[in-house]
This record gives C-alpha cells, structure tokens and sequence, in this order.
C-alpha cells in the first residue's frame, strides 16, 4: 500500500490472548499513509467478501 508513519500519540501497551489461552504482551500502534490510497483501491480491500 506505501510508506507509513507512526502517529506519535497512538502507542498503546496492551495484552492479547494467544493461542495458547495466555495473555501476552503487545503494543498497538496506529499508522498514517504518507500518500493516499485512490479511491477504487479502498474500496476494493473494504467490500464485504461474498
């Protein structure tokens, strides 16, 4: 899809359960796209799957 940028106040530590049944330890981030994705693309990778 392109480069990315961390958004700088989005680090979030959390926990997630694994596969195992345990918690982990994980950090969320959210990105932001350095260039647009076109609108037909987006579109596209969102539609619900049939």
């Amino acid at each position: 899809m392109g480069d990315v940028t961390p958004i700088d106040d989005s680090f979030e530590e959390t926990t997630l359960v694994d596969d195992n049944n345990k918690n982990v330890s994980v950090v969320k981030v959210r990105y932001k796209m350095n260039h647009p994705v076109e609108d037909s693309i987006y579109e596209y990778i969102t539609a619900p799957s049939s």
